[in-house]
């Protein structure tokens, strides 16, 4: 349901670039700024809020490293206490997996280990902080889960960063240097993620 409504109803103001680098700025403000973005990025992930969004304003604010730096550490976090909260879900049967479509993704995760999760994280099949659910409640490998999350959102993050870093860096300097710069971050994007993408699928033939 709180996936839905950050799509489908006026919660979803809340995710405009603006709104959330606001949200993110005002957090950068505070004393020990990282250790409170960190916990803020946990508890939106926890609330089902896109953890694209949240990358995007992290980037916005912070700028390519730092930005870098605390997405990857936000999403790694975040990841860990959905999961967390997956096994604790999982002992009280609390949690529905009954045959349903996220039973069968967590499942195939389950059986696929580093490879799975990284795919998963490439190409999300379900929200973010559903997956960290799903899979915490089946109990996959930590080492596997871990590996898996920072093998599919690090590459994509860094190339994130880059590319919002050359665009804000385009719009303030508009000049030839700044947008030559932009085109070749969109192509590094797209590469990063076609060569991702190859990967996967060459790593992914005779998986059952």
């Amino acid at each position: 349901a709180l996936a839905l409504a950050w799509r489908f109803t006026p919660l979803g103001a809340w995710l405009e670039p603006e709104r959330m680098r606001a949200a993110v700025a005002a957090i950068g403000r505070l004393p020990f700024a990282p250790v409170w973005l960190v916990l803020a990025f946990v508890a939106a992930s926890l609330s089902m809020v896109p953890v694209t969004a949240l990358i995007v304003g992290t980037i916005l604010v912070f700028g390519a490293l730092k930005g870098f730096a605390y997405a990857l550490t936000g999403t790694l976090l975040s990841a860990l206490a959905g999961y967390g909260l997956g096994v604790l879900m999982g002992r009280r049967g609390r949690w529905p997996l009954d045959g349903g479509r996220i039973e069968s993704i967590a499942k195939r995760i389950a059986h696929n280990g580093i490879l799975a999760v990284a795919t998963v994280r490439i190409v999300p099949v379900a929200p973010f902080a559903v997956i960290n659910l799903a899979a915490g409640s089946l109990r996959l490998p930590l080492r596997d889960y871990v590996i898996g999350t920072v093998v599919g959102m690090g590459p994509g993050i860094a190339a994130l960063a880059f590319f919002t870093d050359r665009l804000r860096a385009s719009l303030r300097h508009p000049s030839a240097a700044t947008v030559t710069l932009l085109i070749l971050s969109v192509l590094a994007l797209a590469g990063v993620f076609w060569g991702l993408n190859r990967w996967m699928q060459g790593r992914g033939d005779g998986t059952p």
